[in-house]
C-alpha cells in the first residue's frame, strides 16, 4: 500500500491537496538523500578510501532508477552469451529480501527462495551451470565464487551504486518507456542518482525499445547524449520465448494465447512492459493483476487471483519467471503459466 501510494504521489496521479503537500515534503527529503549520496561516492572518487578489488574481473549491470528496467533479464542474457563463448562466469547479487543469516551464500537450483532472494533463485534455476553467489558485501560473495567454482569473470547484478568495488565495466540500463528525463531524485522521484552520474557508465542499454514509440526512443537517446555524450548506447528488446504450465502438468505449452482473455499476474518494479508482452502474444484482452515488487504470493493471494480470473471470464493466468518462483501454491483448476 505504501509503495502504491508513493508511486501515485510522485507521478502526479494523486491531485488532492494532501498529495501536493506530500510531494513538497518528498522534494525536501531528496536534499539530504542527495548529500548522503554525494558524500558516499566522494569518499571513493577522492581516494579517501580505496575501492576494493575483487578476486575476479567484475562487469556490473545496474540502473539509474528504482527497478523495472530488466536487470535480471540482462544478467541472464549476458551470462548465457558468455557460457556460449566458453567463458566461465559467475553471478553475484545482494539477494534482496533474503532471510538467510550467512554473510555469503552460494545458490543452487534447489535453494529455498526466501533464504536467498527471488532474483538469485530465479537465476540459479534458469542457469544451472552458472554459479550464483549472494551477500551484502559483494566482494566477499565474489571471493566465494572464485574459490569454490571455476568462474573467471563475475556479473554483478544491480552494482552501479555499489561504489566500494572496483569494476571492469558498468552497464547501465534505462527503460525507453519510462519518463526518465523528467524524473526527480528519490524520494521525490524514481532516480537513484542524478543524471550526470551516467558519465560513470561504460555502456548504456535502452530497454523495451520494441514497445517504445519513436518519440520515446529519441527522447531516451537525447537524455543519454545530454549527460554522457561519450558513452555508447545499445538498444535492446525483451522477447517472449516460452510458456510453461506451472500447476497443471510438466512441460512446455505452445506460445498461443490468441483470442483468449489473460490475467497478467506480477509483483515486479514495472509491470506495464510485461502486460504489453502478454498482449503481444495475441491475447484478446489482458487483465492486470499487480502486487508489490518482490511480493511472496500466498495461497490466499492465488485464490483471489483465481476469483479475479473467474469474474473476467479469463482463460488463463500468465506471470513472469521471477514471480513464478514466489508462488507457493495455486488452485489446481487455475491455468497458470
Amino acid at each position: 500500500m505504501l509503495e502504491a501510494w508513493w508511486k501515485e504521489t510522485v507521478s502526479g496521479e494523486r491531485s488532492d491537496l494532501g498529495s501536493a503537500l506530500a510531494r513538497g515534503a518528498l522534494a525536501a527529503l531528496a536534499v539530504p538523500y542527495w548529500l548522503g549520496l554525494k558524500a558516499n561516492l566522494s569518499v571513493y572518487t577522492s581516494g579517501l578510501m580505496p575501492r576494493r578489488r575483487a578476486r575476479l574481473p567484475v562487469v556490473s549491470i545496474g540502473n539509474l532508477t528504482l527497478g523495472g528496467t530488466g536487470k535480471s533479464t540482462a544478467v541472464k542474457f549476458l551470462a548465457g552469451r558468455l557460457q556460449e563463448a566458453d567463458v566461465p562466469v559467475g553471478i553475484v547479487l545482494r539477494g534482496y529480501g533474503r532471510r538467510g543469516r550467512q554473510k555469503v551464500a552460494l545458490v543452487d537450483k534447489a535453494a529455498e527462495v526466501s533464504e536467498v532472494g527471488d532474483e538469485a533463485a530465479m537465476l540459479a534455476r534458469a542457469l544451472p551451470d552458472c554459479p550464483v553467489g549472494v551477500g551484502k558485501r559483494r566482494e566477499l560473495a565474489i571471493a566465494a565464487v572464485a574459490e569454490e567454482t571455476d568462474a573467471r569473470v563475475a556479473l554483478l547484478d544491480d552494482g552501479f551504486q555499489y561504489f566500494r568495488l572496483s569494476k571492469l565495466a558498468d552497464i547501465v540500463l534505462i527503460d525507453a518507456l519510462a519518463d526518465t528525463p523528467r524524473q526527480r531524485l528519490f524520494p521525490a522521484g524514481h532516480l537513484r542518482e542524478p543524471p550526470s552520474h551516467l558519465q560513470r557508465a561504460t555502456q548504456v542499454w535502452l530497454t523495451h525499445c520494441d514497445q517504445a514509440s519513436g518519440e520515446q526512443l529519441a527522447e531516451a537517446r537525447e537524455f543519454v547524449a545530454r549527460w554522457a555524450s561519450e558513452v555508447p548506447v545499445v538498444t535492446t528488446r525483451h522477447r517472449n520465448t516460452s510458456l510453461r504450465l506451472l500447476n497443471n502438468e510438466v512441460g512446455q505449452a505452445e506460445l498461443n494465447v490468441a483470442g483468449q482473455t489473460a490475467v497478467a499476474l506480477s509483483g515486479i518494479g514495472n509491470p506495464a512492459p510485461f502486460e504489453a508482452n502478454v498482449a503481444s502474444l495475441g491475447a484478446a484482452r489482458v487483465v492486470p493483476c499487480r502486487f508489490a515488487d518482490h511480493h511472496f504470493f500466498t495461497a490466499q493471494d492465488m485464490t483471489a487471483v483465481a476469483e479475479l480470473a473467474k469474474r473476467h471470464a479469463a482463460d488463463l493466468v500468465i506471470t513472469t519467471e521471477k514471480d513464478a518462483i514466489r508462488i507457493a501454491e495455486a488452485p489446481a483448476d487455475l491455468k497458470l503459466m
